[in-house]
């Protein structure tokens, strides 16, 4: 099969970070897209540079963004989207002339984020282009603050009155896990389910002793945590 592998530098102006480089990396089978999608990204006066390469798909973790031209590739198309979405959450756009909703539903089923039937409308592809930037920044600058407790999201970091709070990896899973569902009582074969996901073989004691870990990193701040009785725990945003 050969392929296309294309890195466009986008200068993206996004208010949210201010001026950033994103390197989109286009996979096709069609040199047209990629001028295509150029010039799509040039009328929006940013500064591109475009660099052709044999093989870049290794490197497709330092991207910001990947676009996949299935025209004549169909079948090959979809594993680049499954093998890509097995090891980064990086936002896929897939561009295709099928128009089936099946093959829509397929790819949202293996993790895309857009699919853009062809013919389409460049403009439209630039808006959708600019709405996943602006999505992830939204998504990446999320810090959380309760008094004294502060939780990056972005920098994935814990910090109880200003000084680094050391927590093992899964310790942070939970307690991000129990603040983006504050205020809701989690059962702790929901957490497990969670957390740990369904194949893990463990017992609800492990969600325990995790609480009970994180409760004496947090100091006077383990209070937001509540126990449900004989049910499981609850995040909230005040001291008890």
């Amino acid at each position: 099969m050969n392929l296309i592998f294309t890195v466009i530098i986008f200068d993206y102006n996004n208010p949210l970070e201010g001026e950033k480089m994103k390197r989109i990396l286009i996979i096709n089978d069609d040199n047209s897209t990629d001028a295509m999608i150029a010039d799509c990204l040039k009328t929006e006066d940013n500064f591109i540079t475009v660099i052709g390469t044999d093989n870049l798909l290794n490197d497709r973790l330092f991207f910001d963004l990947v676009i996949i031209n299935i025209t004549g590739l169909p079948n090959y198309g979809w594993i680049l989207c499954r093998e890509i979405r097995k090891k980064s959450n990086i936002p896929i756009i897939v561009l295709t002339p099928k128009h089936e909703d099946i093959y829509e539903l397929y790819g949202f089923e293996i993790g895309i984020d857009d699919y853009m039937r062809k013919p389409f409308n460049p403009q439209v592809l630039i808006a959708r282009i600019n709405r996943l930037f602006k999505r992830i920044s939204k998504e990446n600058k999320v810090m959380y603050t309760f008094d004294e407790l502060k939780v990056d999201k972005y920098g994935h970091s814990v910090h109880v009155k200003g000084k680094p709070v050391n927590l093992r990896p899964k310790e942070y899973d939970l307690l991000l896990y129990l603040i983006e569902n504050q205020g809701k009582a989690i059962s702790r074969d929901q957490i497990l389910a969670d957390v740990w996901n369904y194949d893990y073989d463990g017992y609800q004691r492990t969600v325990d002793s995790h609480i009970k870990k994180i409760r004496k990193k947090l100091g006077n701040n383990r209070s937001f945590i509540q126990t449900i009785r004989n049910f499981g725990y609850k995040f909230v945003n005040s001291y008890v």
